[in-house]
């Protein structure tokens, strides 16, 4: 009778592990394309697999209780989701892009004593004798000569700075502490 009675009581007492599975399919909310890629992840278990060309991915062997499943894209936002393993199978996502903002580029001239080597950015020195022996039609024209920096000329003697891709409103242009608006002109 009491070997019975623990037979009874262990088999309620925790569900079997490895019985449960997992599959899903991964797509984007905009346009309801699959997303093939996708890192799906869940944590207390360790595991991780990618979703295929169809934007499906398949877990097996699972503990049946409730785990987070999370799902991650390039652009997208992260999504985590609890999912009981013992009643869902299948656990879809919709992903939702992701704005994301680049931070602000400053280029300045040092002032009183900085070393170069102590410049966590690149920094190009551009001497005066170095721009009176450059043959330019404005400073802008000048410094594209330097590595990363090129220009937009829209007229005679009129350029717009373009440094590493960025140009136009993305760029400020002060000098001497006055913003340059308009075009840059001799």
């Amino acid at each position: 009778m009491l070997l019975s009675f623990i037979w009874a009581l262990s088999a309620y007492a925790a569900p079997i592990v490895g019985t449960a599975h997992l599959s899903g399919h991964i797509t984007d909310a905009i346009d309801g394309d699959t997303l093939s890629g996708g890192v799906v992840t869940i944590p207390e278990l360790q595991m991780s697999t990618t979703t295929d060309i169809n934007g499906r991915y398949q877990f097996s062997s699972l503990p049946a209780h409730t785990v987070t499943v999370q799902v991650s894209y390039l652009g997208h936002q992260m999504q985590a989701r609890k999912v009981n393993l013992a009643t869902v199978t299948t656990a879809d996502f919709v992903m939702k892009e992701q704005n994301a903002e680049l931070g602000e580029v400053v280029v300045t001239a040092p002032t009183g004593k900085s070393l170069l080597r102590d410049s966590p950015s690149p920094i190009s020195i551009i001497s005066a004798d170095q721009l009176t022996a450059t043959s330019a039609t404005n400073v802008i024209d000048a410094l594209s000569h330097e590595l990363g920096v090129s220009q937009v000329t829209t007229g005679g003697g009129i350029s717009k700075p373009v440094i590493r891709g960025l140009g136009f409103n993305r760029l400020l242009v002060v000098n001497d502490g006055i913003r340059q608006e308009g075009n840059h002109a001799k």
